[in-house]
């Protein structure tokens, strides 16, 4: 991990979120499968990859895996851009669907 991640991450908590805003005991059910999602969803507490950067943005990117389908059964790509532009900072959130049904999800941060 770069000290640039550190220092984007430490800035900006992302969130993804899950079907509903509160699950019952943190639990739901897609396709007959039983998952567990934590608050807030699992992105906050993964290591993104740093996929672009240069002085004025970077472009983080989290892929799934199997420690996402454990929770979340979906193939996706996530990109995180933050773009400095003068006093502002810009935030670009690009979600790729991978498989081949619809993909719910939905993003927050804070």
């Amino acid at each position: 991990m770069n000290d640039t991640y550190n220092i984007w991450v430490d800035k900006q908590t992302l969130r993804t979120q899950r079907f509903e805003s509160d699950l019952k005991e943190d639990k739901y059910t897609y396709r007959g499968e039983a998952y567990s999602m934590p608050r807030h969803g699992f992105a906050r507490t993964r290591e993104f990859a740093v996929e672009s950067q240069s002085a004025t943005q970077v472009v983080f990117l989290l892929v799934s895996d199997a420690q996402t389908k454990a929770v979340y059964p979906f193939d996706f790509e996530l990109r995180v851009q933050y773009t400095l532009e003068e006093k502002s900072l810009h935030i670009q959130y690009s979600v790729k669907n991978k498989g081949q049904g619809p993909m719910y999800f939905s993003i927050g941060s804070h």
